[in-house]
């Protein structure tokens, strides 16, 4: 079930100042489809300074982030 839209930054290797593993990928997330959901990466790729214990989409729109290729669908 799709939880976001976002756009592909396929020439973009590192987030942050990390190197995201060969099987993420890193997205810009535009729009949220269920805004419940948390981000399932931020133990390994934080997108905000402070280490929360979960962080939903709907706070981090327009943020760009690592996402596993596993899990994305292409339109």
């Amino acid at each position: 079930m799709p939880v976001a839209t976002g756009r592909l930054m396929k020439e973009r290797r590192k987030v942050g100042n990390r190197w995201i593993d060969a099987d993420m990928t890193v997205v810009e997330l535009c729009t949220i489809l269920e805004p419940s959901v948390c981000y399932p990466y931020n133990d390994r790729y934080p997108v905000v300074d402070k280490r929360a214990a979960a962080v939903h989409l709907d706070s981090i729109v327009g943020s760009t982030m690592a996402w596993s290729l596993d899990c994305l669908t292409f339109q």
